[in-house]
């Protein structure tokens, strides 16, 4: 009985941690900014490193939690390099609307071409224009 009470607590205390996939740390808490709620942000690699030559696949999810249309020009995943140049991957869900309550699954790859320090995000544009929140939820990994 007592073990039982033991692992329940440890499992409840580790609920809300950072989630790690393949080695590559992440805080898969859900936020929310302009009415899109990010939820299941993962950073994966196929061997489970991080080294150059590797392709990081970000994925994450968006919900529209307001009352109205909320008209996506794309999602993508930020990213930059240890010299903190762009190298953000690929546009994903153009021109996509999504009504109140509706989600969209959104992935990106980053291919880790130096050593150093890389940081990725999940993020979007807005058909206005208007982007993600700056480096939201960023995390970051260390390619040798």
């Amino acid at each position: 009985m007592v073990l039982v009470v033991v692992v329940a607590a440890s499992l409840a205390s580790n609920r809300n941690a950072p989630a790690t996939s393949k080695g590559i740390e992440v805080d898969s808490t859900p936020v929310t900014s302009d009415g899109l709620k990010l939820t299941g942000l993962s950073a994966v690699t196929p061997d489970g490193t991080h080294a150059v030559g590797d392709t990081v696949t970000v994925s994450y999810s968006l919900t529209n939690v307001s009352q109205q249309d909320i008209e996506l020009e794309d999602t993508f995943v930020g990213a930059r390099n240890p010299a903190n140049q762009h190298k953000d991957a690929e546009d994903d869900n153009e021109q996509t609307v999504l009504a109140p309550g509706e989600s969209v699954n959104a992935r990106g790859r980053v291919f880790l071409d130096s050593e150093g320090t890389w940081t990725m995000w999940p993020c979007y544009t807005l058909a206005s224009g208007d982007l993600c929140p700056d480096k939201w939820q960023a995390f970051s990994l260390i390619a040798e």
